[in-house]
């Protein structure tokens, strides 16, 4: 149980996280309104991804705790590090999931969600190498 609340307490602390990086980046940075979309879009997948673990393991709500925020960065180079570290976190505790015995409506959920979390590294690395 415990590599479901860990991926169920990643999703909730990334979404919020998402959502005020998304803010801070329309606002500080020229031309930021693209990635601040598509870290609103990252957000809005992560709180999914959490309704989705709250469906394959019933009772995982009850052993959600208020998690303490994660800070945004200082720098957009930052903002983009700590994220690849996160997704590559989740991509682990999905991959971990799907070693279990899983009924296959579940597996394929997970298989999205993870689909999903692979997407958001390769977005996040590809704009880390972008900066100059």
């Amino acid at each position: 149980m415990q590599t479901e609340i860990s991926a169920a307490m990643m999703e909730l602390s990334d979404a919020s996280l998402y959502e005020r990086e998304a803010r801070l980046l329309r606002e500080k940075i020229i031309d930021g309104g693209r990635i601040g979309e598509r870290f609103e879009r990252f957000a809005e997948e992560e709180r999914s991804h959490l309704e989705a673990l709250k469906q394959i393991f019933p009772g995982l709500e009850s052993s959600l705790q208020k998690n303490e925020a994660v800070a945004p960065g200082n720098s957009l180079r930052a903002i983009l590090r700590t994220h690849a570290a996160r997704e590559l976190q989740a991509i682990r505790a999905y991959e971990e999931l799907l070693r279990r015995p899983l009924a296959p409506l579940h597996a394929l959920l997970i298989k999205g969600i993870l689909t999903d979390e692979r997407r958001h590294l390769e977005t996040v690395i590809h704009c880390l190498k972008n900066l100059r």
